[in-house]
């Protein structure tokens, strides 16, 4: 039993770090998705659910056939509400970092997973009587993503998705945000 284990690792392996097996699936990607985002908030007193537009950007390179590292920064939507006189702002950015996982589903479609550390940065802005206050914050979260490209050209692809990201803000406050979008995707 230990030899074929240590068979299908020593083929696996092969498989994975054979030039012929991806010279064509290896390489770099960029693309922009746009779609709609929910956040809940877990204390309802900070800040209550709500929706809004979000919009990404990312680059990422396949250091394998199915396995790469990607970058990518968006924006999460404007989430706002007025309570007893006072309107209440928020804009989420993000930036995040990691791996993505590809897949073939057949010729033309493609799956795809991503897991990736981000930072949030939250701009506030509270207006009561007239008078605007302004802050800020970051805090750092984990972000995932499922989806489908449908390659419309051998280097441009249709993708859509559907990513949640979540942050604990403190041991009351956090959020978990899901959004749906669409975009392109093109290779290099």
């Amino acid at each position: 039993m230990h030899q074929i284990g240590s068979r299908l690792i020593t083929l696996f392996l092969c498989y994975l770090f054979s030039t012929s097996a991806y010279a064509v699936e290896k390489g770099g990607y960029a693309g922009a998705m746009v779609g709609a985002a929910g956040i809940k908030f877990s204390n309802d007193a900070v800040f209550k659910d709500s929706t809004g537009i979000s919009a990404a950007a990312f680059a990422g390179y396949k250091i394998l056939p199915h396995l790469g590292l990607e970058i990518g920064l968006g924006s999460l939507g404007e989430f706002s509400e007025t309570r007893a006189e006072t309107e209440i702002n928020i804009d989420q950015t993000y930036i995040r970092a990691g791996v993505s996982m590809w897949g073939d589903l057949s010729d033309n479609w493609e799956i795809y997973a991503k897991l990736q550390y981000s930072e949030i940065t939250s701009d506030i802005s509270e207006i009561s009587s007239g008078i605007e206050t302004k802050s800020d914050f970051k805090d750092d979260g984990i972000y995932y993503e499922i989806g489908t490209l449908y390659k419309i050209t051998p280097s441009l692809g249709l993708i859509t998705n559907i990513a949640h990201l979540s942050s604990e803000i403190n041991d009351t406050a956090g959020f978990n945000l899901v959004h749906l979008a669409i975009g392109l995707q093109a290779s290099f």
